[in-house]
């Protein structure tokens, strides 16, 4: 007999949606870290309006990842049960929240980068580790979203 393990809901052809929609949003939100970094080591503004736009689109896909994720997380029972599900999940709301704070801010910021967004962008930067973490343990330690197969499926 097989270990049974908690099965992702939002899925195609058996294999989970929601990893497959978390890597461009954690890539733009390195993106907004590092040129917020390069702004204030170079000062040059093409940096400051390049991080604007790759906030804006890692909310608007991350936004799109949480939507899967969501659907994982309330239909499954097993996988709500998981303290590393918890935490990605609270982890991740919670990096959105303040990447839409962050937007607001910068918004319309006439001297190209308020401090105070280079800082939540340092925040994110470090948010998404953790939460990156807690969804890889549901997936190698819980098998979260894992089905056994045949070699070569």
């Amino acid at each position: 007999m097989t270990e049974q393990t908690p099965r992702s809901i939002a899925s195609i052809a058996g294999r989970p949606i929601h990893p497959m929609t978390v890597a461009l949003p954690i890539a733009l939100f390195v993106a907004t870290f590092s040129c917020d970094g390069l702004f204030y080591l170079l000062h040059d503004p093409i940096l400051a309006t390049a991080a604007y736009y790759a906030l804006a689109a890692g909310i608007l896909l991350g936004v799109l990842a949480a939507l899967f994720g969501f659907i994982d997380y309330y239909g499954s029972r097993e996988i709500r049960n998981l303290k590393a599900a918890n935490i990605h999940l609270i982890g991740n709301v919670f990096i959105l929240v303040l990447s839409a704070f962050n937007l607001m801010l910068r918004y319309g910021a006439v001297n190209g980068l308020p401090l105070a967004c280079f800082i939540l962008s340092a925040i994110v930067f470090v948010g998404i580790h953790v939460t990156g973490w807690m969804g890889w343990t549901m997936v190698y330690r819980h098998g979260v979203g894992v089905t056994a197969g045949k070699a070569g499926e």
